[in-house]
């Protein structure tokens, strides 16, 4: 399944959060002082609790578990 929320590069030393369903930019990151390893590290975990928290429930993930509300 596609991923709603994906990383795009922009000018320099910035990236973006993108919501693939209508287009909007969520967030903007940029490198810093950090180096880009740690700033694509950091961009990474983003993601992968964006696509998460909106994955249908139960549905398994990458990583074996399996999506689940958060009050439960």
């Amino acid at each position: 399944m596609p991923k709603r929320f994906i990383l795009q590069r922009k000018l320099g030393n910035a990236w973006t959060i993108v919501d693939t369903s209508d287009g909007s930019m969520v967030c903007i990151i940029t490198g810093g002082g950090r180096g880009e390893k740690k700033t694509l590290a950091m961009a990474e975990v983003m993601l992968a609790a964006l696509n998460h928290a909106v994955a249908p429930r139960g549905e398994k993930k990458h990583d074996g578990h399996t999506a689940t509300s958060a009050a439960e």
